[in-house]
């Protein structure tokens, strides 16, 4: 399938899990009902990488370092379509990389979330939660369900095999 022409903005976003396969959700603070995953987009001369290890310490007040954070890999995209109009550009969509993250011995007290207030001058999210992937399908708007299902069709996987090679 052809790509549509236009420009696209890059994001990444951050997919988190503990040692009981528990996944890290935000709740949006202007649309308390939805849920996601932390996610932002990546800044000029930012790698996707060091895009959603800023987003993590911006959303939710985690250093990926001191909280020994383990990247799995992040080969999981998606395109999602939309209209943007900024004053300098217009988007037809935004690219997302999701990075896969296990947290070991997590302790979601020590999010802080929205230590950082970006351009829109208000923060994103309220409040954090541990969920399973049904419930986050469930809970984060219909906008990202599709992609969100699609995450859940192959992350589950992935994960227990990085919990079976970590037990071996």
């Amino acid at each position: 399938m052809a790509e549509e022409e236009g420009k696209w903005r890059a994001t990444s976003s951050a997919v988190i899990f503990d040692d009981n396969k528990r996944l890290l959700v935000a709740r949006r603070l202007k649309n308390p009902d939805i849920h996601q995953f932390v996610q932002g987009g990546v800044d000029e001369g930012e790698t996707e990488l060091e895009s959603i290890i800023r987003e993590i310490g911006e959303e939710v007040g985690l250093d990926t370092k001191k909280e020994g954070f383990v990247l799995l890999d992040d080969k999981y995209q998606h395109s999602e379509h939309y209209t943007v109009k900024r004053p300098t550009e217009e988007f037809i969509g935004k690219r997302l990389r999701f990075f896969l993250f296990h947290w070991p011995n997590a302790d979601i007290t020590r999010c802080k979330y929205d230590t950082h207030v970006g351009k829109s001058g208000v923060p994103e999210f309220s409040e954090g939660r541990w969920s399973d992937w049904k419930q986050l399908v469930l809970d984060c708007g219909e906008v990202k369900r599709p992609m969100y299902q699609a995450l859940a069709d192959v992350l589950p996987q992935r994960i227990d095999e990085y919990f079976k090679d970590k037990s071996s």
